[in-house]
């Protein structure tokens, strides 16, 4: 329960910088990451503590130049506010692709905001689903360091088959 607390802020905290009005005189991207995840997405955490000058300036400026949620939905802003902020959810910190599973779970979490505001009856509809949005293709490759060695492979099978024969034949097609 606690990492699915954790992926909510990581989620907002990454789609809230590209829903502004401008980027003039926006913060450094570091301290505004800080101030939107350790902070403004983290309940216990304003109740707790306070926030340190430049984290409370960019914070300040985020509150000052986000866009209204409705904006989400204006027909001729929908399709690149949507797809802007569906692409930073794409991408990682350093700018390298996420992976698949990353960028479901930040986009599940966009959904669930954007249809918490369908049912304030701030937004009619999910403006997501009027967009027609694929994650990019992400090439996976193996870690050769995690795959099992061949000299490791003959000593799992010697021991699976002193074990269970049966599933020798099985183990190997496995590797």
């Amino acid at each position: 329960m606690a990492a699915h607390r954790s992926q909510e802020p990581d989620s907002l905290a990454t789609v809230t910088p590209v829903l502004v009005t401008t980027t003039r005189g926006m913060p450094d991207a570091t301290a505004l990451r800080a101030a939107l995840y350790g902070w403004a997405f983290q309940t216990a955490n304003r109740s707790a503590s306070r926030l340190s000058g430049n984290q409370a300036a960019a914070l300040a400026w985020a509150r000052s130049h986000s866009l209204k949620v409705t904006a989400l939905d204006e027909p001729d802003r929908r399709s690149s506010l949507i797809r802007r902020a569906l692409d930073a959810l794409a991408v990682t910190l350093d700018g390298r692709p996420a992976a698949a599973t990353t960028i479901a779970r930040k986009r599940a979490v966009f959904y669930g905001v954007l249809n918490y505001a369908v049912e304030l009856d701030i937004l009619p509809a999910n403006p997501i689903g009027k967009i027609a949005w694929k994650a990019p293709e992400v090439a996976e490759e193996i870690d050769r360091r995690v795959v099992a060695s061949p000299r490791q492979v003959r000593q799992l099978l010697a021991v699976v088959t002193s074990i269970r024969p049966d599933l020798a034949a099985f183990f190997g097609c496995l590797y």
